[in-house]
């Protein structure tokens, strides 16, 4: 479904279930940051515009470490044409949602920190979007450092452009204008 710096993103079937779900395969990452993305989704359950985390698993073999998600229907639409096809209903609609989802996980002191259009999946069939991939969110302290080696480069708020280091959540609401 997607590739990116840290991770790999497929498409499979819980057989006990038959339920489709998103398994994303970790790159060569250290533990820390596994069991942050980990502790963050969990600390998201539950809210309807948030990807929930099922499980995490590992491969028998290498060891290397998944976790498994919720799947978000996006049908075959190519995501670079997507948004300039919605009406200005539709945008103000997923916005409201994406809003919510971010004051949801700001509430818990969460900073996703890589808000860019990939990261909002849109499910045009049941009118919903859910914000996904928590891979460079972080726990907001502050007064603390932060690196800003985060966010995709088209979306980096200027805090991070300008290299400053004691950002807080507004880099979310910048990435997502």
């Amino acid at each position: 479904m997607g590739r990116g710096k840290y991770a790999d993103v497929y498409s499979g079937v819980n057989i006990n279930t038959g339920q489709e779900v998103a398994i994303k395969i970790l790159k060569p990452v250290k533990k820390n940051k596994i069991r942050r993305e980990v502790k963050i989704l969990n600390a998201l359950k539950g809210h309807e515009n948030i990807t929930e985390i099922y499980d995490v698993v590992r491969d028998v073999s290498t060891r290397i470490p998944a976790i498994i998600t919720e799947y978000v229907n996006q049908g075959e639409i190519d995501q670079r044409k997507i948004w300039k096809s919605m009406s200005v209903e539709q945008i103000k609609n997923y916005m409201i949602c994406a809003l919510k989802a971010l004051d949801f996980a700001h509430s818990k002191g969460i900073m996703h920190r890589d808000i860019k259009p990939h990261n909002i999946l849109v499910d045009h069939m049941h009118r919903s979007i859910k914000i996904a991939d928590w891979g460079q969110a972080e726990f907001y302290k502050p007064g603390q450092e932060y690196s800003t080696r985060v966010a995709a480069q088209f979306y980096k708020a200027p805090e991070l452009l300008l290299g400053f280091p004691y950002y807080d959540y507004a880099v979310d609401i910048w990435g997502l204008g």
